[in-house]
């Protein structure tokens, strides 16, 4: 299904290039326009010299081999990186859903220009589901995080904290702090494909908002999670089978082709899913009934 799915989106794009590699353009260009920015406002506060208050935490151990350099934290830097993310999520939030919504219409059939990709600024409601939408999926994938990376990361921290304070008995500490560290970074690698497959749950949400723009976020999550439910090993393949791509993609002219042909496979696939449990639907109330 993935091959198929592949090349009927290079058909679904085969009149829609121009359009595609514009819009991808577009998308570059005002996120580039954030880093602008901020790397100005960094160099800025170099070349002065300004670089604000001083947060010191002095709770951690100076000599504490991880966190030593994170004793202080310069203010003035951070809150203009929390600007920035602020200021991009404001004005990348409704963009990238506009760019979602041409996908998903242009692997459908349906034609529009470029300019549709701002729709989501010219609705108050629109605009505010989208901020609402990216909040949401950055905050659950922060908790998801937390909680599946906390224990290998405690780990890893305290074996590398006792691996600088040997014992009386070295040899066996160092027998037994050196396996620590290997199973902490077993289980990061572990942790980080569940992480995966738990944030593949919400694959379909962005998708679900431009198909049924009457439904709301947490109602686009919830049928997200119910869609994927058996697909989540499907989406993983599909997104590997792009990995090749992706790393030709390095060489940057590729991505005008690349990421078009990733977003539009993205779309399809978002769209036979969404089809398929449309239809799953009425069988099942008619089961109930």
């Amino acid at each position: 299904m993935i091959a198929k799915i592949k090349e009927n989106a290079k058909r679904a794009l085969a009149g829609n290039w121009g359009k595609a590699i514009a819009i991808l353009l577009i998308l570059f260009a005002v996120s580039m326009l954030f880093v602008f920015f901020e790397a100005l406002f960094y160099w800025i506060f170099q070349f002065t010299g300004q670089t604000g208050p001083v947060l010191s935490l002095d709770f951690i151990p100076p000599d504490y081999p991880l966190l030593s350099q994170a004793r202080t934290i310069r203010l003035a830097p951070q809150l203009v990186s929390l600007a920035s993310m602020a200021c991009g999520l404001l004005v990348l939030s409704p963009l990238s859903l506009g760019v979602t919504q041409w996908y998903y219409r242009a692997v459908g059939g349906e034609t529009a220009d470029a300019s549709a990709v701002f729709q989501f600024f010219s609705q108050k409601g629109l605009y505010f589901k989208s901020v609402w939408y990216h909040v949401q999926i950055t905050v659950r994938s922060f908790l998801w995080g937390v909680l599946l990376f906390a224990p290998g990361f405690v780990l890893f921290a305290l074996c590398s904290y006792y691996l600088e304070r040997p014992g009386e008995n070295e040899n066996l500490q160092l027998t037994a702090l050196s396996f620590g560290l290997v199973l902490s970074c077993v289980l990061l690698v572990l942790c980080t494909l569940v992480l995966i497959l738990v944030l593949l749950r919400y694959f379909l949400t962005p998708y679900y908002l431009v198909h049924r723009p009457e439904l709301t976020v947490s109602q686009a999550i919830q049928l997200s999670i119910r869609g994927t439910r058996e697909q989540k090993g499907n989406l993983l393949l599909f997104g590997l089978s792009f990995l090749p791509w992706m790393l030709l993609g390095l060489l940057v002219v590729p991505l005008l082709y690349v990421l078009p042909y990733l977003m539009a496979s993205r779309a399809l696939y978002a769209k036979v899913l969404i089809t398929r449990e449309e239809r799953r639907e009425p069988e099942e109330t008619a089961e109930e009934g």
